[in-house]
């Protein structure tokens, strides 16, 4: 059963990586029984924007965008993300914590994170994007620059073993990861969360 109908994403970033907010409306059974996306909303905060800005804005997003909405927000807590994680839930916005991690399977930890690996977040993605299930419009303000992501996003070999996604050098890749990490939640709550194993860690 799916809880909500709206999907809220962020990447967190300030120096050299931005923060971007995705809103994904959830449309659920509309797909040969799996639920499609609509992009209803994008935004990339400038560069060096300040913390604390950044969060009055999410707020702000959040309670004038959706306050009459069924929501959560998914948002990047990984290195400088767990700061602003806390004071948004001193703000009393409804959010899940994601880690994202290098390794093979997700794990919950208390109901409010999950450590994501960042090769299931995009495959989830692409398979989303494979199946014609997320709907872009052409006048999305962000587009040019998501489908310069989608391009120069690509395959490369981890150390250890395996494989991850990354972006190409000299570019970025934080609006698709703030779309994905919406779209990974869609996917966990259709699939009823059967496939995430629980986790006292992460």
């Amino acid at each position: 059963m799916l809880e909500y109908n709206i999907i809220v994403g962020i990447d967190l970033g300030q120096q050299t990586d931005y923060t971007v907010l995705s809103i994904l409306e959830l449309i659920p059974g509309s797909h040969q029984n799996k639920p499609l996306y609509n992009l209803v909303y994008v935004y990339r905060v400038p560069l060096k924007t300040p913390y604390p800005l950044i969060i009055n804005w999410i707020v702000w997003v959040v309670e004038t965008m959706l306050s009459t909405r069924s929501y959560i927000v998914i948002v990047d807590y990984t290195g400088v993300g767990r700061p602003i994680v806390d004071a948004l839930r001193d703000k009393e916005i409804h959010l899940i914590a994601a880690n994202i991690t290098s390794g093979s399977t997700a794990h919950w930890r208390y109901g409010t994170e999950v450590g994501i690996p960042k090769i299931e977040l995009v495959t989830t993605l692409l398979l989303v994007l494979n199946t014609l299930r997320l709907r872009i419009p052409k006048a999305t303000e962000l587009l040019e620059h998501l489908i310069q992501e989608f391009v120069s996003f690509k395959k490369a070999p981890r150390i250890n073993h395996g494989s991850s996604y990354e972006a190409a050098q000299g570019y970025h890749d934080d609006i698709v990861i703030s779309i994905s990490l919406a779209v990974w939640y869609g996917e966990f709550m259709a699939k009823g969360g059967n496939s995430i194993s629980i986790s006292s860690e992460l």
